[in-house]
């Protein structure tokens, strides 16, 4: 019998976690759901782990794959998912028990997207929830929806109800080759397929911070400048002309984060300049936007009018 959701957990040496966030899943008071553990290469006890929890419990798929990241993880269990509907949880993060059934008890439909918001636990403990408040958005308005930031500072793909049928119909992936926001990529492409969004006051998912947290992560300039130009790229799907300052200000956001990474990694001057050479003025303007009013402003003006050399000096006596 077909499941109605499909609950995909990508794992990669998650042993610590692991145990919290499957006993999470299973103990939910809503019960007609598959969970697919993608062991993603792990070097620890994750794999053991997920095959203990499978011989348990028959609604459990564990998929042992080579090492390739949480995107192409994510885009096996989709390929394996048999339910209706997709929710994503990470492997270090739980859920409280209402999660599945605060999505399921109302209308269910493919042209439905459901956002409900999260727990964030912050690593002293602290616990924050994510602003959001209940509101319905017709397709229309697409661009309400990112500026409410339900794409960019909301971006992650979990707390969010996917219709399996939509992902497959139109082939929508995580892409595998971008490090940091193949997420916020994946759900553009996908609210271009939807008619309405939902948006819940919900807050079972518990998003737990760790020291190694994605978000702490700093990625190599070439891994970090693909995303960016790929983030473009899906944004320009819906709007040609980049018009809103919402979006400008994430491509600009994006776009500062990878000019710092130059100088917090381990790069010489020449791999510095040479890398700064690559990104183009259009792209700099960005940047400038979302820096007005700040000595970052005067800093990214340097850089635009190609003063190199002295915005490269400036950024390391700057930059920690």
């Amino acid at each position: 019998m077909t499941p109605t959701i499909s609950v995909i957990v990508p794992v990669y040496n998650a042993e610590e976690y692991l145990d919290k966030c499957i006993n999470s899943i299973l103990n939910q008071t809503y019960k007609d759901f598959e969970l697919i553990l993608v062991n993603d290469g792990s070097t620890d006890n994750s794999l053991k782990i997920c095959n203990n929890y499978k011989i348990k419990d028959n609604r459990i798929k564990v998929i042992y794959k080579v090492n390739g990241g949480v995107s192409s993880a994510r885009n096996i269990g989709i390929d394996k998912s048999t339910g209706e509907y997709i929710l994503f949880i990470d492997a270090d993060d739980f859920i409280n028990t209402e999660f599945i059934n605060n999505f399921v008890k109302e209308s269910l439909s493919p042209e439905l997207f459901k956002i409900h918001g999260y727990t964030n636990i912050l690593l002293d403990n602290t616990k924050t929830l994510s602003q959001l408040s209940n509101k319905i958005y017709e397709k229309r308005d697409v661009l309400k929806i990112i500026e409410d930031g339900f794409l960019t500072s909301n971006g992650y793909p979990f707390s969010k109800l996917y219709s399996s049928k939509i992902i497959k119909e139109y082939n929508i992936k995580f892409d595998e080759g971008v490090k940091v926001c193949e997420d916020i990529i994946f759900n553009v492409n996908y609210i271009q397929h939807v008619n309405k969004i939902l948006v819940e006051e919900y807050f079972d998912y518990q998003y737990v911070e760790h020291k190694n947290s994605a978000v702490r992560k700093l990625y190599y300039f070439k891994d970090d400048i693909y995303g960016f130009y790929q983030l473009k790229k899906a944004y320009k799907s819906i709007f040609p002309n980049l018009e809103s300052n919402v979006i400008n200000h994430s491509l600009g956001i994006f776009l500062l984060r990878t000019i710092l990474g130059l100088y917090k990694l381990k790069y010489s001057k020449n791999e510095r300049i040479l890398n700064l050479k690559k990104i183009s003025t259009e792209d700099i303007n960005f940047t400038l936007k979302c820096t007005k009013g700040s000595i970052k402003y005067y800093m990214i003006l340097l850089l635009k009018n190609r003063y190199y050399n002295l915005f490269d000096f400036l950024m390391k006596k700057i930059v920690k």
